[in-house]
Formats: structure tokens, C-alpha cells, sequence
């Protein structure tokens, strides 16, 4: 996956006592079970993943898009015009909310509560 090998274990994560854990129980760098390894990982990115399980899961979606002869971006197989994909890619979830029910208000951001929530409480 091209990543940089690692030379010690501070350098999978930034917190000491995690280190000092993965160092006892392995020993060895070469003995990390990637799995474990990957969890203890500090976060890059500003997402929720390591750098192992972040690689690895780009490198995965990346061969699924480019694997799929259908994916609206693969301007080979003629399926969309530039426009469509144009507003493909400005589509969010809130606006296929909107058009497919009759759900007239809706916050801009779905995935964030706002302060002037549009629901009321119970």
C-alpha cells in the first residue's frame, strides 16, 4: 500500500501507554497484529482511521469505483453527459430526501444537529 514502515512503536500512536502495551505483548514491530495495530493507530486526516485502516480502506473504494463500469464518473461508458454529472456530484442526501417524499423542511446538513433544530421535541 506504499506506507512507510514503521521503527517504533510511538510511532503507531501518539499516547505512551499504548505503546508501551503493544511493546510488551508483541515485542516486535514485525509481530503486530495488523488488525490491532491499525485500531491503536492515531487518526489522520481529520477521520476516524489510522493510517493503515485509512490506506486500506482508500485503496479498496478506489478499486470498487474504478472496478465499476457503471460508476456515474467513468465518462467511458456514456451513461451521463458532463452536466448530469455535474449534478450528480451536487446532490446530497437532503436533496434525494427531498425529491422523493413530500418533506418540505429539512436542515441543510443532515448529519449535524443544528441549534434551531426543524423538529420539535417530545
Amino acid at each position: 500500500m506504499g506506507l512507510k514502515r514503521k521503527t517504533a512503536f510511538s510511532e503507531i500512536t501518539s499516547d505512551p501507554y499504548v505503546a508501551s502495551k503493544l511493546e510488551e505483548i508483541y515485542g516486535s514491530l514485525d509481530d503486530i497484529d495488523p488488525y490491532l495495530g491499525g485500531l491503536a493507530e492515531d487518526h489522520v486526516n481529520d477521520s476516524n482511521l489510522g493510517e493503515l485502516f485509512y490506506a486500506s480502506m482508500s485503496d479498496q473504494y478506489t478499486r470498487l469505483r474504478d472496478g465499476d463500469r457503471f460508476y456515474f464518473e467513468n465518462g467511458d461508458n456514456g451513461l451521463f453527459t458532463d452536466a448530469e454529472v455535474q449534478k450528480i456530484r451536487a446532490t446530497g442526501l437532503r436533496d434525494v430526501i427531498m425529491r422523493n417524499t413530500n418533506i418540505k423542511n429539512l436542515p441543510q446538513s443532515l448529519y449535524f444537529r443544528a441549534n434551531d433544530d426543524v423538529w420539535p421535541r417530545a
